[in-house]
């Protein structure tokens, strides 16, 4: 709701409505295109003639000087009619304010026929210290992904905008589902000039150090023995709440299968016990409406990564709808995401969804697997990637194996990608205890 707010008092219409609005329009027509005039002194002429706009002021503002009219009729001027081209402004020799009607302008207000090209966007700058200068006629859409990645500076003299680049500004449009590559790409496509190699290096870093450390929410199901979890994940009413592998004793649940699976497990005959917080509210676990609008949202913003879209969602829509969320609905909704993403990241890198012939010798492979698993120590693997027929040489800490049917599932910590991994046991070429 903060975010709203800002953008709210950054890009609204001045106060006072279509009155204030439909005189300023009446006295621009007045204007005749091309002449400049003083701000200070086009306004006063129009409070000279429109005695009614000082009852826009309560009497007790009026006493502090303040005087809604002049403030309106400047913010228009100042912003909305010259961001959309309608006036252009500038400063006189004594450094006053100045303006005139430029040929859009006169064709909006009817003083001219023909409608004038629209003026080409401005080039975004960005200056070595990572501020971006925004100039008056910048792309909308490019100025969207801007407000995304970076923070609020100020407004300069000639009318653009100032934005920084933090390092704190770059994490939170990466938790937004924003890449690196596309604010890069951002900078590069409507900046003015190629960054600069130190520039580039510094991105990147902030990217990195923010993936570094993860702070998040989460219910966990722990077992005493690796076997024991072992055995569960083959039973599909409790394998479906597990989230993601998180040692060979413990993993993460999806919130919304959560009772479920304590169902599922008391059926079996096994009784865990549930520490998890009263329900606030009465309010039932699971996922709210709210929680599907932010899958859905951070969904389309990860397509992002994938391929080009022709609109980039604002940043804000998905802080409203976390914060109508609990902390359980959003990391369970995160959860969601990340899962869904990788999916469909394989789908494009190549992934065959018929299985492929097997290679390895499974028989062989699951003593070494389960002796790794056993002894929590990594496996050195060599793996065909279905689709691809990729063959790639990774380091692996083994979780746990999974069946699905008759065929073996190796879930696993994966060195290479940095991330929790699947691998079809038959699909591991050879497969050996890692040493150092």
């Amino acid at each position: 709701m903060a975010r709203q707010q800002e953008l709210w008092s950054r890009y609204r219409l001045p106060e006072a409505g279509p009155l204030l609005i439909g005189i300023l329009l009446t006295h621009l027509k007045e204007c005749p295109p091309g002449r400049w005039f003083a701000l200070s002194s086009f306004i006063g002429g129009i409070l000279a003639v429109e005695e009614g706009l000082r009852d826009l002021t309560p009497w007790w503002e009026r006493d502090k000087g303040v005087d809604r009219a002049v403030e309106g009729l400047s913010e228009l001027l100042e912003g909305p009619l010259f961001w959309m081209g309608a006036i252009e402004r500038g400063s006189d020799s004594e450094g006053e304010s100045i303006f005139r009607l430029s040929p859009r302008g006169a064709w909006l207000l009817g003083l001219s026929e023909e409608a004038p090209p629209f003026p080409a966007f401005e080039p975004l700058i960005l200056r070595p210290d990572f501020t971006v200068e925004v100039p008056p006629h910048v792309c909308p859409i490019s100025l969207v992904s801007l407000e995304a990645c970076a923070e609020w500076a100020g407004k300069d003299p000639s009318g653009g905008r100032r934005y920084r680049l933090t390092a704190e500004s770059v994490n939170r449009a990466l938790e937004r589902g924003m890449d690196i590559e596309e604010i890069l790409d951002l900078l590069e496509r409507e900046g003015q000039g190629s960054l600069s190699e130190a520039q580039v290096e510094t991105l990147r870093r902030w990217a990195e150090e923010g993936q570094r450390l993860t702070v998040r929410r989460l219910t966990v199901l722990e077992a005493k023995e690796a076997s024991l979890l072992e055995q569960l994940a083959r039973r599909r009413r409790v394998q479906e709440a597990f989230r993601r592998t998180l040692s060979p004793r413990a993993v993460a649940l999806d919130e919304g299968k959560i009772e479920q699976m304590v169902k599922e497990l008391r059926r079996l005959g096994l009784h865990p016990r549930v520490l998890l917080p009263p329900e606030e509210g009465g309010r039932p676990r699971g996922r709210s409406e709210a929680a599907y609008l932010w899958v859905a949202a951070r969904l389309y913003l990860g397509l992002a990564r994938l391929l080009p879209l022709p609109l980039r969602l604002p940043a804000s829509l998905l802080d409203d709808l976390s914060a109508r969320m609990t902390p359980e609905e959003l990391a369970a909704a995160e959860d969601v995401v990340e899962e869904i993403l990788s999916r469909l990241g394989d789908l494009i890198d190549g992934w065959a969804p018929y299985p492929m012939r097997p290679t390895g010798d499974v028989e062989s492979l699951l003593p070494i697997i389960e002796r790794a698993i056993a002894e929590e120590r990594p496996l050195e693997i060599t793996y065909i990637t279905a689709g691809r027929g990729e063959r790639t040489h990774r380091v692996v800490e083994p979780y746990r194996i999974e069946w699905r049917g008759s065929v073996p599932y190796l879930i696993a910590h994966c060195r290479l990608r940095g991330e929790e991994r699947v691998f079809r046991v038959d699909r591991i070429e050879e497969a050996w205890i890692y040493t150092t």
